[in-house]
């Protein structure tokens, strides 16, 4: 009742600025992410190719360490899943080069990839944040120029806020950018003491592929609920209607 309680709570708060409607709990971060790749490995069978960006942290299970651009992390481990890397929004150089070049430089390379590997690509990983080295915020227009290319070419959009969920100004980071409508699934944690990964309709598994016999204790879904809750009411407030 309690798992059920907390995951009613995000679902709530996220079908108010996206299409998001099912959650999935688990007891990390990393288990939350294998829980979104299958959802996107089932959905685009036999689609085995994964977009990320560039020096992005997933996990310390094996296909998370293999999909986070750290070699470090992934020392000895047999290299069997496909990721191809995207550069994350640079606003030094945006401003150097252009605004616009920038973002038409990282489209490119986004169709060069798809054009490439044509439909072998199950879903883009977006981060709003890039915290790995040094802090660094996205920008809209660089994303939403990214998940058009996505949304063409039926390229599931992954929102990862495992770091960044009710950490920034806004409960869920996609809705500083505006960009929920674009969301296909999302994973969070942290600040939810359980992790969760949530999907659309549209990305709804098929019976059997997300089961497990322990999603965790009591207390932290209570603890998960009630910080959330307290987010949203703060949220709510502080914001102008």
């Amino acid at each position: 009742m309690e798992a059920y309680e907390f995951a009613e709570t995000i679902a709530t708060e996220a079908k108010k600025h996206s299409r998001l409607r099912y959650v999935y709990v688990s007891t990390s971060g990393a288990m939350a992410n294998e829980n979104g790749l299958k959802v996107c490995f089932q959905k685009h069978a036999p689609a085995c190719r994964i977009l990320a960006f560039k020096d992005c942290f997933m996990g310390r299970s094996t296909t998370m360490a293999q999909i986070g651009d750290t070699s470090d992390y992934r020392q000895g481990l047999p290299l069997n899943t496909l990721v191809d890397y995207m550069p994350f929004w640079d606003a030094v150089a945006a401003e150097r080069m252009g605004k616009a070049k920038f973002i038409d430089g990282a489209v490119a390379q986004l169709n060069e990839y798809i054009t490439r590997y044509p439909g072998q690509y199950a879903c883009f990983i977006f981060r709003t944040h890039s915290g790995r080295g040094r802090l660094n915020i996205g920008d809209r227009d660089f994303f939403k120029a990214l998940m058009d290319v996505c949304k063409a070419n039926r390229i599931a959009i992954w929102d990862d806020e495992i770091q960044t969920f009710a950490r920034t100004s806004r409960m869920f980071a996609y809705e500083m950018f505006n960009l929920g409508e674009y969301v296909d699934v999302f994973c969070a944690g942290k600040l939810t003491q359980a992790c969760l990964t949530m999907f659309t309709e549209e990305y709804n598994p098929k019976p059997g592929l997300l089961s497990g016999t322990f999603t965790g204790e009591g207390v932290s879904f209570r603890v998960g609920r009630k910080s959330s809750s307290a987010f949203a009411t703060a949220i709510t407030t502080a914001t102008p209607a």
